[in-house]
């Protein structure tokens, strides 16, 4: 079950890699990120913040510590591409990014400083994170509908993600049935299948809710 649990974390690890990329493209190729919700970012990225946090307090695996490095790193280049090629509210959204950052430089400080670093403190902040990771597919969500468009919305991100989300999961499960061990990760383990549903719906809502051809029979109409 060892082995399994590690190819499993293999392929979460590819996907989770790549995750973002299809986004990059997207809009590069449209010189426009107004599809992207910069709420929505901020609050991936923030709990990925958290996450690596937490994954340090709990000494989570290797693996995943660097994982959690690797996509704070990437989160925070996709919030500086989406403000460079935002067009609307550009200033509003640059002061809420900002204050995100010192945000989270704060907290990196009041950790070490309070030397907090144990496990009741991972085991909160992985609460926490579980709940910002599926709040945070919220304002996407709400963007696609007040727009009735998900033109500039990659629905290949979310489809990695869903795949990065499901093979993390297995992972943790087949490895062992501690309750120690299940306790540790159940704030990712919920925040991963729920986020897998939301996941779901936005693909939804790119794939048939929100297709190009009924956006343009509706203005026909």
């Amino acid at each position: 079950m060892e082995v399994l649990s590690y190819i499993f974390s293999v392929c979460s690890i590819v996907f989770y890699s790549i995750v973002y990329y299809p986004q990059f493209y997207e809009i590069y190729k449209s010189k426009s990120s107004d599809g992207i919700s910069i709420f929505t970012l901020l609050l991936y990225t923030q709990a990925d913040f958290l996450s690596l946090f937490g994954t340090i307090l709990l000494s989570l695996s290797t693996s995943i510590i660097l994982l959690g490095w690797y996509h704070t790193f990437v989160g925070i280049c996709m919030i500086l591409f989406v403000l460079c090629y935002e067009k609307e509210n550009k200033k509003i959204k640059f002061m809420y990014s900002l204050f995100f950052c010192l945000t989270n430089i704060l907290i990196g400080i009041l950790l070490s400083v309070f030397s907090v670093f144990n496990e009741p403190t991972g085991e909160t902040i992985g609460w926490i994170t579980m709940v910002i990771y599926i709040v945070g597919r919220f304002p996407q969500i709400i963007l696609n509908i007040k727009r009735k468009s998900t033109e500039g919305l990659s629905s290949l991100m979310y489809v990695f993600t869903i795949l990065g989300n499901l093979f993390y999961g297995l992972s943790v499960l087949v490895y062992s049935d501690d309750k120690t061990y299940l306790m540790y990760n159940l704030p990712w383990l919920i925040s991963t299948f729920v986020t897998i549903l939301l996941d779901i719906f936005v693909i939804f809502q790119c794939k048939f809710i929100y297709t190009k051809n009924i956006t343009n029979n509706i203005e026909k109409i």
